[in-house]
């Protein structure tokens, strides 16, 4: 891993973002709210193996980034799925079919102890509300905005940003219909659905994008999505006062399909916020972990526009 110049090392925090099947890793720099690394770096991760697999995997990337300076930094920030104490760093994750062999596990220790830090220079932040905030702080909105975040993929997240805070909403465990939000608005919805309106199988919402001019079956399902993510997101964006979406994740690539219905629905449900794509990619996620630190130490300064 190569670095470039960055304002000095007691800005760079080592990120890393967490995924269901890897670990993706880069150096920031709080002071100009981005990587300092020529390319961030991604390990895949068996998050079904034993608690001595994942951590390791998750360790050598991590000792990747840190020795890649000639002086050591001293924070580490992780943008973690829950469900998970991101206080303590202690995981709840059960039931999800990944991690489950970090139950109950003190990651934050684990973490400290072998990578000699502080364990107050570990911090954890929810995946959703790393993203937004990522997103939120290079410049995507202005700071005076109430936005909403969904990063939508295989699980459905969602965050609320304003005037610099940025907090986790967890709207994807809500009741939907017969189930929760996020068994509708997520990769496996899109997987099940498809099946039962074609008799076909498919992969993932990327290899569905690449059908839709050969198959209807495709257009009736994005439809569908369209319809029901506008229905269920119109009263939390009324309760909260939303004015902008900023949407991430693997299924917004495929915005195009369902985007158009999507905000044509919202308005005829009395909602017309702004509706922007996620810039900053994975790396929204590891500025917005790294950003805690700025939180914590009083650094994050920002004006308020009445």
């Amino acid at each position: 891993m190569r670095n470039k110049p960055y304002s000095s090392i007691e800005n760079i925090v080592i990120a890393a973002d967490i995924g269901g099947s890897h670990i993706t890793v880069a150096p920031i720099d709080i002071s100009l709210s981005q990587t300092v690394s020529e390319e961030t770096f991604r390990v895949r991760v068996n998050s079904k193996g034993t608690r001595e697999e994942i951590l390791d995997a998750w360790l050598n990337a991590l000792e990747t980034a840190f020795s890649s300076f000639d002086e050591r930094p001293d924070k580490l920030a992780l943008a973690m799925p829950g469900p998970f104490d991101y206080e303590n760093g202690i995981s709840f994750i059960r039931g999800l079919d990944k991690y489950e062999s970090l139950y109950d596990i003190n990651i934050k220790e684990e973490l400290a102890n072998t990578l000699n830090l502080s364990h107050k220079h570990v911090l954890f932040r929810n995946d959703a509300e790393a993203f937004l905030h990522g997103e939120v702080a290079t410049g995507l909105v202005e700071m005076n905005n109430r936005v909403l975040g969904l990063t939508l993929g295989t699980g459905m997240g969602t965050a609320f940003s304003h005037v610099g805070k940025t907090t986790d909403l967890n709207l994807g465990s809500m009741t939907y219909e017969t189930s929760i939000a996020d068994d509708f608005f997520t990769t496996r919805w899109f997987v099940k659905r498809y099946e039962a309106l074609s008799g076909n199988k498919v992969a993932n919402v990327e290899a569905l994008s690449e059908l839709v001019e050969k198959d209807r079956a495709v257009e009736v399902l994005f439809e569908e999505y369209a319809d029901g993510l506008s229905s269920f997101l119109a009263d939390h964006i009324a309760g909260l006062k939303i004015d902008t979406l900023v949407f991430g994740g693997n299924i917004s690539k495929a915005s195009r399909l369902f985007l158009p219905q999507f905000s044509a629905r919202l308005a005829s449900l009395g909602a017309t916020p702004t509706i922007k794509m996620a810039q900053q990619g994975e790396q929204s996620a590891m500025i917005g972990a790294a950003f805690l630190f700025k939180e914590i130490e009083g650094l994050y300064a920002h004006k308020i526009i009445a």
